[in-house]
């Protein structure tokens, strides 16, 4: 009876030990305040490329990718976005994984979906060598690039899409379709 008891405490420990280890513990652990800090504008991408958005856009989806490639290997890049109270904070993927980072590889492509709110949405985007995550510099080993995506409310997406059929109406007129 001793021998079942002490396995079964046994497993216990190694199924809890496994489960802790799965997981993110970067999600608890804080980033250095220059993260943070609104007043840092955007770097030269001289560690990624960012392709979308190449600048600041406008949107009637819900959803948008943020995508890019890694120039050299062992690079970091970690999301940041602006709170209801005009802080940035870190974005967890809603991927199911809970991550707000992942680390890419040199030519590697990367892509994250984001989730939009209505209004205005100011995305931060940063990578940094992994290697050098304790000692960053903004423009030598921290790239930073910021970003608006605007959400489009549902009223000016109904006009849009009123507009669109009106002219489709418009043009089977014309041509006796």
């Amino acid at each position: 009876m001793t021998k079942k008891l002490f396995s079964i405490a046994l497993a216990v420990v190694f199924i809890v030990a496994f489960a802790v280890s799965g997981f993110a513990f970067e999600e608890y652990e804080v980033l250095p305040d220059i993260f943070y800090d609104k007043s840092i504008d955007s770097t030269d991408q001289f560690l990624v490329k960012i392709t979308r958005p190449e600048g600041d856009e406008t949107t009637i989806c819900k959803t948008y990718l943020i995508c890019g490639n890694a120039k050299e290997d062992g690079i970091t890049i970690q999301l940041l976005v602006e709170n209801e109270n005009g802080d940035l904070e870190k974005y967890v993927m809603n991927d199911g994984s809970g991550r707000s980072s992942w680390e890419v590889d040199a030519y590697s492509y990367f892509q994250k979906e984001v989730v939009l709110k209505e209004g205005p949405n100011r995305i931060r985007v940063t990578a940094y060598k992994t290697s050098e995550e304790y000692d960053l510099k903004v423009g030598e080993n921290l790239q930073v690039n910021n970003f608006t995506v605007t959400l489009l409310n549902q009223s000016f997406k109904d006009y849009v899409n009123k507009g669109i059929v009106k002219i489709g109406d418009l043009l089977r007129s014309f041509f006796g379709k």
